[in-house]
């Protein structure tokens, strides 16, 4: 890097901002003859601008005449661009006919600009300082990026009576925890037969269990205190009719 180069090429004036940062990126490579050679690739991803506005740019610095251009070939056959810079000579056109055009994204100028003022110099005569225009290129998202949905949970499938049902420890724990004291093995028997008897389908079989025990405990509670033995029945009887008055 040549610090001299770096300070002409900073105070050369060239039209457009982005012509002027590939000037100094060409600079900050060169050695103290003004000679680099970096690809278009390179300068476009330093520069963070697209090749093809590296390429116009050098053509018009070059049209200018602060840089000249010459391929040298390798010895495997391939080639590079060797530049030079002549930072010394006063730029021609400088950002006029030869110059890149703005991009077609941009959007026109708006209807609400003001006029220019009435005391300008008409016309802008020779004068005048060129104008710089301050088009950014618009930036591309990558081509690569995909959104991923978020996988869906899968939900069960309604299945019957399973041939086995177990009931394991924890829906032991699960009834002491509920305080439910019916006959768990006399019920579960009733819950599985009365499922079969229907050809009922469930989702979750250890669930529907649940709400049937629950549903024992209610049903227990409502249930009139059983019927004394037909023995006894026949014994009350028989001390009700001595005990009448005849």
């Amino acid at each position: 890097m040549s610090m001299e180069l770096m300070v002409k090429a900073m105070k050369t004036k060239v039209g457009n901002p982005l012509r002027k940062l590939v000037l100094i990126k060409l600079a900050d490579n060169a050695n103290d003859h003004g000679e680099c050679w970096p690809s278009y690739q390179y300068i476009a991803d330093q520069c963070e601008i697209g090749k093809r506005t590296v390429i116009s740019h050098i053509d018009s610095l070059i049209e200018s005449g602060l840089l000249t251009k010459t391929i040298r070939k390798g010895a495997k056959g391939n080639s590079s661009n060797v530049y030079v810079l002549n930072l010394d000579a006063k730029p021609v056109n400088n950002g006029g006919a030869n110059a890149a055009p703005p991009s077609a994204n941009v959007a026109p100028p708006s209807a609400n600009v003001a006029p220019p003022s009435a005391n300008a110099a008409p016309g802008g005569g020779a004068n005048a300082a060129p104008r710089t225009s301050h088009f950014l290129e618009p930036v591309k998202e990558p081509v690569n990026s995909l959104v991923v949905p978020p996988k869906r949970k899968k939900s069960k499938r309604a299945s019957g009576v399973p041939d086995e049902f177990l009931v394991d420890q924890r829906m032991l724990d699960w009834l002491a925890v509920n305080q439910i004291t019916t006959d768990w093995r006399t019920e579960t028997n009733n819950f599985l037969d009365h499922h079969r008897a229907k050809g009922s389908t469930m989702a979750d079989w250890v669930a529907a269990w649940r709400t049937w025990m629950r549903n024992s405990m209610k049903f227990a509670t409502g249930r009139p205190p059983p019927l004394h033995s037909a023995k006894q029945q026949v014994s009350e009887s028989l001390s009700n009719i001595h005990d009448t008055n005849w």
